[in-house]
């Protein structure tokens, strides 16, 4: 029987940002960042409605629309800082993670081997300053598991927080004036978050970062290289406990010693 992690929230219930006017001083609005072709904007001046995570983990064009009635993912399913219940996050806390990028999702989902879209402007009404969300090819046509290993939505936000763990954006020493820091907000929250300053988005959009849109969006960089070797060590990790695994299994001999 199907469990909460299985199932999409409604298509319906995304919000959109494209009441949210773009500011007059960003990076997009000035005609900096990369060029898209006018069908793949949205509303928003130089953000894309969706970008397909390709095989070398940059993002492009989505090669056809059978993306949009595949499975979606929002990063509320994996924070830590929301409670598993209510249709908040859908993994356990030990596994969740606590500064969650629809970005970063979707290039996890791709470096696990399945096709993702990346839509920068959705975002869940229950989780409005951090947009985004992913569209990811979990299951074929007939309903079949396109991974064997990965069969539902609740293993595959397991393994993405597997993946992406090691790469969250780490607070500053505490200090006497600051006892609990916080990560610089461009790392924790997208560029187009609405609860970003216009000032913020700025340095957001030419500094890249983890969560910069349109500067670190292209070309992969030190972000996508981060997940591979994430995905690297866990594979080194998990072929080390089979091993140590097979050796506490195999049997051991016995030597009986005759009586003369």
């Amino acid at each position: 029987m199907p469990t909460i992690e299985d199932y999409s929230d409604p298509e319906d219930m995304d919000l959109d940002l494209s009441s949210v006017p773009p500011p007059a001083s960003s990076a997009a609005a000035k005609g900096k960042g990369p060029a898209l072709p006018a069908d793949l904007l949205g509303p928003e001046a130089g953000i894309p409605k969706a970008l397909w995570v390709q095989p070398d983990a940059s993002l492009g064009r989505p090669p056809h629309n059978d993306w949009t009635r595949w499975d979606t993912l929002y990063p509320l399913y994996i924070d830590a800082k929301r409670p598993q219940q209510d249709g908040g996050r859908r993994v356990n806390a030990k596994l969740a993670l606590q500064w969650p990028l629809a970005e970063q999702m979707a290039k996890a989902c791709r470096a696990l081997g399945f096709e993702a879209v990346f839509e920068p402007s959705k975002t869940h009404p229950k989780d409005w300053e951090n947009p985004g969300r992913v569209k990811v090819h979990l299951k074929s046509e007939d309903g079949k598991p396109r991974n064997p290993a990965i069969k539902n939505k609740r293993i595959l936000l397991a393994r993405i927080c597997a993946l992406l763990g090691p790469i969250q954006p780490h607070a500053p020493a505490p200090t006497e004036d600051n006892p609990h820091p916080l990560p610089p907000i461009h790392l924790r929250l997208p560029a187009n978050s609405p609860a970003i300053s216009h000032g913020t988005l700025d340095q957001a959009m030419k500094g890249g970062g983890l969560g910069g849109m349109l500067g670190g969006m292209f070309g992969g960089g030190e972000d996508d290289e981060a997940i591979e070797k994430a995905k690297r060590d866990k594979e080194e990790e998990d072929r080390k406990k089979r091993e140590q695994m097979q050796k506490m299994l195999k049997p051991k001999k016995v030597h009986i010693k005759r009586r003369r």
